[in-house]
């Protein structure tokens, strides 16, 4: 009973010091330092706009809010985290954005097994061999959604897992307006749709003009690989026709028809 009257002064003081502080570094600080408390190593933050189907899901930034002691504070962890939104079905990351509590991961992997690999990378890039728990926990702001990720090296309690969603609402409740106005406004870069290598290729030589047959014998790749690959785009990007996709991905990737490989 002690222990828990403790835990429980220990969080309401910890809220206080987010609350009233002067500004949003400071209340930042406190948030971490409670967070470091309860052994989370890393912590990153990333933003989606906020959607009402999961057509369209799209990371628009990600910030590493907190890197612990004995973590390779040059890790980039940008690349990863944009390969694990391409991979997953938008369906999952929206049902993950639009939950009431936080979730763990592996909770998270009866859904996704082939998130396992893309987050060991990344959780790799960090210099610890492995880690234990992942929690995610979603956060609503106006037009935005948000995910936090809490990476901790040993297994975390409910309880835990309870006390960092109630700080991190708390955090953004507070000072959210801040994190958000802070932030430059969204760039056309930032709402581009990122294809990996296979993807562009055959984009490249459907913006040509050329068809799916002739782009399958171009890239020795079967006709069915190749139509899947511009229907996962096509409806990556929400447009209802492929010619649509094609324009908005020859423009953004500067594609010249006429000398596609370029």
């Amino acid at each position: 009973m002690l222990g828990q009257e403790v835990a429980s002064k220990r969080i309401a003081d910890e809220m206080a010091e987010i609350l009233g502080a002067e500004n949003e570094a400071e209340a930042r600080y406190a948030f971490l330092a409670a967070l470091s408390y309860r052994s989370c190593i890393v912590t990153t933050l990333l933003s989606f706009k906020r959607l009402e189907r999961p057509r369209n899901v799209k990371m628009i930034w990600l910030e590493v809010l907190f890197q612990g002691e004995g973590v390779n504070h040059d890790a980039d962890y940008d690349d990863d985290l944009r390969e694990m939104e391409r991979l997953l079905p938008n369906s999952v990351v929206f049902g993950v954005l639009n939950r009431l509590g936080p979730i763990r991961f592996r909770k998270f992997l009866k859904y996704v097994p082939k998130a396992r690999r893309i987050i060991e990378q990344a959780f790799a890039k960090t210099g610890l061999k492995s880690f234990e728990e992942i929690v995610f926990a979603p956060i609503l702001y106006e037009d935005r959604h948000f995910i936090s990720h809490f990476y901790f090296p040993g297994k975390v309690e409910n309880l835990v897992i309870q006390d960092i969603n109630t700080l991190t609402k708390v955090y953004f409740g507070k000072w959210g307006p801040d994190l958000v106005e802070s932030r430059p406004p969204v760039s056309a870069d930032a709402e581009k749709v990122f294809l990996n290598p296979d993807e562009l290729d055959v984009m490249r030589w459907l913006v040509a003009g050329k068809s799916a047959s002739d782009t399958a014998v171009i890239l020795n790749k079967s006709y069915q690989s190749v139509r899947y690959t511009a229907d996962k785009v096509k409806d990556r990007l929400g447009f209802a026709s492929l010619s649509q996709t094609l324009v908005c991905v020859a423009k953004q990737y500067h594609i010249d028809p006429l000398n596609p490989e370029l």
